[in-house]
């Protein structure tokens, strides 16, 4: 009976054993499987932040050279028209300057209805702090347009002030010839074209500034 009894008091005990195991085991599996969660969630964060600053990456690269492209065609384009407008600089013919005047005028006036335009957005996201979708875009937009009438005033104001252009060299002749075969191009257009072709290239640099700010916004939000 003795040794029945220290028998099964073993078998009891081998068996309480057994089940703490078995209990420390489901707990270890359970903390193991927490902690994968926890670390393909972090690596999912990690892969979708990698790929947003790639993305970024590629945006400002198609960005700067955009820019870049259109900053060297505007900038070229503005030196063979003062090229161009050295007989006017010199004849310093009153009618032709008037009507540079007038033309300032229309363009001052477009101006300040922009700058309203963009104040009242301000005033609105000032107070609600959120602008819609259209409301940003338009934001953009006017921004754009007053840096391109800002510089449109400068360049006629200096063909109002005589301002002589600089003396051609080698290099500006070849592009002077270049630009001469774009022009003839775009002189077969017709208005209507012209000014579509400019409002799309517009339109493009609006479209690269927004997709520029959402991004940053996105990377702010992953940060």
């Amino acid at each position: 009976m003795l040794e029945k009894s220290v028998e099964k008091e073993l078998e009891e005990e081998k068996l309480g054993w057994i089940q703490e195991e078995e209990e420390r085991l489901v707990n270890m599996r359970e903390s193991f499987q927490h902690l994968k969660e926890q670390l393909q969630q972090q690596q999912t964060m990690l892969d979708k932040r990698e790929a947003f600053l790639k993305e970024k990456m590629c945006l400002e690269k198609s960005k700067t050279k955009s820019h870049m492209e259109m900053s060297a065609r505007i900038s070229h384009l503005e030196q063979v028209l003062k090229e161009k407008s050295i007989d006017l600089e010199k004849t310093e013919n009153v009618d032709e300057k008037e009507a540079l005047r007038h033309e300032i005028q229309n363009l001052r006036r477009t101006r300040d209805c922009l700058v309203d335009q963009r104040c009242n957005l301000d005033e609105k996201f000032q107070k609600e702090k959120v602008l819609n979708t259209l409301e940003e875009r338009r934001l953009l937009e006017c921004d754009e347009a007053i840096e391109a009438i800002d510089a449109a005033i400068e360049y006629k104001n200096e063909l109002i002030c005589g301002r002589k252009g600089k003396g051609l060299d080698n290099n500006l002749v070849q592009r002077e010839k270049c630009e001469e075969m774009l022009l003839a191009r775009l002189m077969k257009l017709s208005s209507i074209e012209v000014r579509t072709l400019l409002y799309k290239y517009f339109q493009k640099v609006i479209d690269l500034r927004e997709s520029g700010k959402k991004m940053e916004i996105q990377l702010a939000e992953l940060d």
